[in-house]
C-alpha cells in the first residue's frame, strides 16, 4: 500500500493562437513503512506555521446544492472513503 501526493501545474509558452500549453507534474510516493515519520515530519512542520504565524481562520465548508446528499433522519454521514471498495 502507498498514498500518491501527485501536484500538476500549467506552463503557458507564448501567446494567443501561438500559445503550447503543458502540464508539469511532480509526484510522492508514500509507502505505509513511511507513514509514522512523514506525520511526524507533517506535525512538526504544522506546528511550526502555528508557532509562528498564528492559528488559522477556518474555511466555510462549500457543497454545490446539486451535490448536496439529502439527510434522512438517523443516517450517518458518508465518509470519503465509502466510495471506495477495499
Amino acid at each position: 500500500m502507498f498514498l500518491a501526493i501527485t501536484e500538476s501545474k500549467k506552463k503557458v509558452v507564448g501567446y494567443e493562437e501561438e500559445a503550447q500549453v503543458t502540464y508539469e507534474k511532480h509526484k510522492i510516493f508514500l509507502y505505509k513503512e513511511d507513514f509514522d515519520k512523514f506525520i511526524e515530519g507533517l506535525e512538526d512542520v504544522v506546528s511550526f506555521i502555528k508557532r509562528e504565524q498564528g492559528e488559522a481562520a477556518p474555511r466555510p465548508e462549500y457543497t454545490p446544492v446539486s451535490e448536496a446528499p439529502a439527510e434522512e433522519e438517523g443516517t450517518k454521514p458518508k465518509s470519503f472513503f465509502d466510495k471506495f471498495k477495499f
